[in-house]
């Protein structure tokens, strides 16, 4: 927040927009929401609320004008002072559903290394989930490119999405990985733009990375699956070359990803689903490097417990277990995950809007990233 006149149209979009919902429950405490300005935002210390303080809406945009009555003249957007004031100063409290959402004009940049490594630990201590908003400074209709949180159509996952899966002949565990992933993980496929909408674009940009010894397959580009049934046509294609090694070798397909797929989006999750976690140690430093690269990355582990993979995870909300006979609720809980990290309304002719409101920028302009 600072005295440029983008910042007003920040603010109208929060006060007309991101508040104006009847989905939140702010009067029993059910929602517990707070502003937290940025750059330098300590020296807003007396304005910023608590978790708990803001039981309407009314307070939330009394508090909005608070802040703005005490703007700075800066110019330079550091976003990482909000991530840093959020995890030292506004513990969440028990709350198990975390959501933080960061505001800011044009192309906003959470990537560095500064704002990612508070945002990491911002996932890693409460469980954050992030969605980033991105306001056009040239719009006419200022505030938003984002749209009125509302969708002729149906809400999508807005992204790259490469699935890292092991495949090891001759092991029940890998084809249990392979039937979850043909069979499960798109079962509904609501939640993805797989084909292009009714503008031409493909928002869901997905591909498969097979290991071990990834750079033994063609891997294709992001977007080369465009319907559920070609993860099994590529999976059978993958076959006639699947590996014998037993090593997992999982950091194979976290560095080819890193080094070799070209992002189409601003937006990148990993997902890797494996059985075999005997290779998840070595493979850290792997996940590692794509997380500070600004990825996402899930895991969901086969009959392994979920903890087994979780160190190569974004934290905890961000790894699964399947193999109980749960799969489908588990693909679901990855498919709202996705659509919680980053969305768009796909236009797919329908004159019905959807019932669920979200307030999701334009293509290209969301990233994996937190907090107001």
């Amino acid at each position: 927040m600072t005295k440029l006149k983008q910042t007003k149209g920040v603010l109208d979009f929060i006060q007309k927009y991101l508040y104006n919902s009847t989905n939140y429950k702010f009067e029993d405490g059910t929602t517990q929401a707070i502003n937290v300005p940025y750059p330098d935002s300590g020296v807003y210390e007396n304005y910023i609320l608590h978790y708990p303080d803001a039981t309407s809406v009314e307070m939330l945009d009394i508090n909005i004008d608070q802040l703005y009555s005490e703007v700075m003249v800066l110019t330079d957007p550091k976003i990482e002072r909000a991530y840093e004031y959020i995890l030292e100063e506004r513990d969440p409290g028990n709350s198990t559903t975390n959501v933080l959402i960061t505001i800011g004009v044009d192309d906003i940049d959470i990537s560095d290394g500064s704002t990612t490594n508070y945002l990491h630990r911002l996932q890693n201590k409460y469980g954050f989930r992030a969605i980033a908003v991105s306001i056009e400074s040239t719009s006419s209709l200022f505030p938003v490119t984002a749209g009125p949180c509302q969708c002729t159509g149906r809400w999508v996952y807005n992204g790259d999405l490469a699935i890292a899966f092991e495949f090891i002949k001759g092991s029940d565990g890998s084809n249990n990985v392979v039937d979850f992933i043909t069979n499960t993980l798109l079962s509904n496929p609501d939640s993805y733009g797989l084909m292009s909408d009714v503008n031409g674009n493909q928002a869901s940009q997905l591909t498969l990375v097979p290991y071990p010894e990834s750079s033994d397959y063609p891997i294709y580009p992001y977007g080369s699956i465009r319907s559920p049934a070609d993860i099994g046509n590529f999976v059978d294609a993958y076959s006639g070359i699947q590996s014998d090694s037993k090593d997992p070798s999982i950091s194979s397909a976290l560095d080819y990803i890193y080094s070799n797929l070209k992002n189409t989006s601003n937006t990148r999750v990993v997902l890797l689903v494996g059985s075999d976690g005997s290779d998840v140690e070595s493979s850290t430093e792997s996940a590692n490097k794509l997380k500070n690269a600004g990825y996402t990355v899930i895991t969901v582990a086969q009959t392994a417990a979920a903890t087994v993979f979780q160190p190569l995870s974004s934290g905890s909300q961000f790894a699964f277990h399947i193999g109980d006979g749960y799969d489908n609720d588990i693909a679901n809980e990855i498919a709202s995950l996705l659509l919680d990290i980053s969305s768009t309304c796909f236009d797919d002719g329908s004159s019905t809007p959807s019932p669920l409101l979200r307030c999701s920028p334009t293509e290209g302009t969301t990233e994996s990233g937190p907090g107001i």
